[in-house]
């Protein structure tokens, strides 16, 4: 019985940290699981490196599978309140492909939000490749398809910039 109890919350644990490292949490606007990511808090600096008026604090999570990753960061003004807010989320698609979001948004105290939203799919040329050496992967990036669209963000992806402000300020506060 000793066994039983000793090996029941790590059952019950497992899923959890698994769940941290889904893919899912790498999608763009998405609320992420509680417990995933890493929080990262610092200061901006200028190249004089002096300290500019903004800090910035992050969460950033990776997936189990390789490629994977987000991550999502708020700026402050020295008064603490938030004035920016941006996000990069990367998913690798096997065996050659990637998709890239990019969402940068302005933030009032009043809460309006305006930003953009940009959305990049790379495609790899594998044609002709019969081993993965450095000439060959630098010819599969030079035939690489590339695909971008930028739209401004509407009502609903700035109402989602809202709540990941509201929920990243709790998981990760300066």
């Amino acid at each position: 019985m000793t066994r039983l109890r000793s090996i029941t919350p790590l059952v019950f644990l497992l899923p959890l940290s698994i769940n941290s490292q889904d893919t899912a949490n790498v999608q763009a606007l998405t609320l992420p699981a509680k417990n995933a990511g890493t929080c990262v808090a610092h200061t901006v600096q200028n190249a004089n490196g002096r300290t500019n008026a903004v800090n910035r604090s992050a969460l950033v999570i990776k997936t189990v599978t390789p490629g994977g990753s987000r991550e999502i960061s708020i700026f402050r003004d020295k008064a603490g309140n938030v004035v920016g807010y941006a996000e990069i989320s990367s998913v690798f698609i096997p065996p050659f492909a990637s998709e890239n979001d990019n969402i940068v948004a302005s933030y009032r105290p009043d809460g309006h939000v305006s930003g953009t939203w940009t959305h990049l799919t790379i495609q790899m040329s594998d044609s002709g490749v019969t081993k993965l050496d450095t000439a060959s992967l630098r010819k599969m990036r030079e035939r690489a398809v590339r695909r971008s669209s930028q739209k401004p963000l509407d009502t609903a992806d700035q109402q989602q910039v809202r709540t990941l402000i509201k929920w990243v300020s709790r998981r990760c506060p300066t």
